[in-house]
């Protein structure tokens, strides 16, 4: 029986791996109970039929229950259950080199996987790696791993914003609520907890004492967890009281305070209350710039922050002199080839498309991708790698967006390939992402070879869609 018609006389087989995936939503959603017992039902499936199913569909069917069970060992860790999740992970393994040889970077990823759970004391906050996705010939289960390995990354490119496709061109607020989503803001302050800027602060004369029993770390994670649980309101109130409470202990000007304002902005800015995230990063850039240098990460953080809430306010004229100011510490920081300053001339240019300036846009937009293009040819791992592969993608999409603007057809064309080609190493050929810029392609594509045709628009673009996707 060939694998095709057994999977057909199989739908307990589809059945398994939907449970599999759904059980991946709930945990995306913060729901863990849910998700746990959704990839038991998951296992208790695949368990049933493994006895009627033979040859190779055995051997995918053993595979997608080892993706099963490292999923399900990984909520066990959120649920400080490590045993069960060290005896989840090492029958994964055990069925994982059923199949595979042990020197499959599966099997290899999965021994690191077990041996960080084995020496993990319930304490640590320290990310477990995951399998990575099987490279076989058949339909890929998904892997909690590499779902949250994928929303780390992207959650550090928020601040690349796009001008959008040149079918569907956004304005100001939509640019920001399009980069800055709600599902990636749990990640990013339970990162901001854990940042290592905030060492400097021992060093800052009178705070040692207000800092010494303090954790941010903990209050992070604490509504972190809200958030991933979409109960916002929590996660506010939480830090308004730390606030309230740090600011009576140790005055307003604080950096801790500070801080907390600035998370708060953070919040404000991926919920879309771009009011009140302009007012809470203003008053985080007013106090880390009385305590700390001018080109300090903190300092450049919340200016960064307060400049995107302006374009989303499309107050393009304040944003765009808090942008230049930041380029210029930047640069005094980093140099001229750093990739944030890239994410910032990204942000000048966006400002002078919104001014008329397409020629000033354009030169932002060429100077970012340039630095862009510098910065992927030596990244320090592969998870920086990928950050920077899509940073670049964005900035090579916003210059075709610029150029087709501008009529120089053939050039947005060639700039809007290599950014497509960057997005498919970064994401993969399948992601959304790289589904929409296809179709920004093709329209263009269409666009230059129809210009005594309007009348055949649809039609070609159509077409070139099809050709790309091959």
């Amino acid at each position: 029986t060939s694998t095709t018609s057994a999977r057909k006389d199989n739908p307990t087989f589809f059945l398994a791996k939907i449970l599999n995936n759904i059980g991946i939503l709930h945990y995306s959603m913060g729901k863990l109970i849910a998700s746990i017992a959704t990839f038991e039902e998951s296992l208790d499936i695949q368990r049933s039929i493994m006895g009627s199913i033979a040859g190779d569909e055995a051997g995918h069917m053993l595979l997608n229950m080892s993706v099963t069970l490292i999923n399900a060992g990984m909520v066990s860790v959120k649920h400080n259950q490590l045993e069960v999740a060290s005896s989840l992970v090492e029958e994964g393994l055990i069925v994982q080199q059923s199949v595979l040889p042990d020197n499959h970077r599966a099997v290899k990823s999965t021994l690191k996987l077990l041996s960080s759970l084995l020496h993990q004391d319930g304490n640590s906050s320290e990310p477990l790696s995951s399998i990575e996705e099987l490279e076989i010939e058949l339909p890929r289960q998904l892997s909690l791993g590499s779902q949250r390995k994928t929303n780390e990354v992207m959650s550090r490119c928020v601040d690349m914003l796009s001008l959008g496709s040149v079918k569907n061109e956004l304005n100001g607020q939509q640019r920001v609520s399009h980069s800055m989503q709600y599902k990636y803001l749990a990640q990013l302050i339970a990162s901001e907890g854990q940042s290592k800027r905030h060492c400097s602060w021992v060093d800052v004369g009178e705070q040692m004492s207000c800092d010494k029993d303090f954790n941010l770390s903990t209050i992070c994670e604490q509504a972190s967890r809200h958030l991933k649980q979409n109960e916002t309101t929590k996660a506010t109130e939480l830090f308004h009281r730390i606030r309230r409470s740090r600011s009576n202990k140790c005055g307003d000007v604080d950096l801790i305070v500070a801080s907390i304002h600035h998370i708060l902005g953070l919040i404000h800015l991926h919920t879309q209350n771009y009011q009140s995230a302009r007012v809470e990063l203003q008053e985080a850039t007013k106090i880390r710039s009385r305590k700390l240098d001018p080109d300090h990460s903190d300092v450049l953080a919340s200016q960064t922050k307060r400049a995107i809430t302006m374009i989303a306010l499309q107050d393009y004229d304040k944003a765009l002199s808090t942008l230049q100011r930041l380029l210029a510490n930047l640069r005094k920081r980093f140099g001229y080839n750093h990739y944030s300053v890239a994410i910032i001339l990204n942000c000048i240019g966006i400002c002078h498309y919104e001014f008329g300036g397409t020629l000033t846009a354009l030169k932002s937009f060429e100077e970012s991708v340039e630095i862009l293009q510098g910065s992927t040819k030596e990244p320090e791992n592969d998870h920086e790698k990928k950050f920077l592969l899509i940073l670049l993608s964005r900035a090579l999409s916003n210059l075709s967006f610029i150029q087709f603007k501008r009529k120089e057809y053939a050039e947005a064309i060639v700039a809007l390939e290599e950014g497509l080609k960057v997005q498919k190493i970064a994401l993969g050929e399948h992601h959304t992402f790289v589904k929409s810029t296809i179709e920004s392609l093709a329209f263009m594509m269409a666009v230059a070879n129809c210009l005594d045709n309007k009348d055949k628009l649809n039609q070609v673009t159509k077409m070139y869609c099809e050709m790309l996707r091959q």
